[in-house]
């Protein structure tokens, strides 16, 4: 039976190892923003989020804020 055994805690040992890597692989993807900044969206300091497909006029007839390299913000509101 210790054949047997040896088998069990080798298994056991190739699971740990596999769900290891793949415990690393996916914090390794996950900020993957931080690693490729460029390719993140963009959001203001503030907090408020832009809307890329409204165009100047649409944003003007809705009352917001807009940014050239942004696009129109959908939380910040024009002030008078």
């Amino acid at each position: 039976m210790p054949f047997a055994r040896r088998q069990v805690v080798q298994r056991r040992l190739t699971v740990l190892l596999l769900w290891l890597l793949a415990v690393v692989l996916v914090e390794v993807a996950l900020p993957a923003s931080n690693l490729a900044p460029g390719t993140a969206t963009a959001v203001a300091d503030s907090g408020a989020a832009y809307d890329r497909s409204l165009t100047v006029g649409d944003c003007a007839l809705l009352g917001r804020a807009y940014d050239s390299s942004l696009g129109c913000a959908r939380n910040a509101c024009l002030t008078d």
